[in-house]
């Protein structure tokens, strides 16, 4: 597949690829792995006012 081709079936589809980098983005933030962090960057507002 050429890069021309590439970009055709992107103008023609955007909406796949966007919607597939939103749920990797979604799917990445939930991770349980990730809830100490995401729970301690959630704070950050709040610990400021101290």
């Amino acid at each position: 597949m050429t890069i021309m081709g590439v970009l055709q079936w992107l103008q023609q589809y955007y909406v796949v690829p966007v919607f597939v980098v939103f749920l990797m983005i979604v799917v990445f933030t939930y991770l349980p792995s990730r809830k100490q962090k995401m729970e301690h960057d959630a704070r950050i507002p709040f610990d400021d006012d101290r």
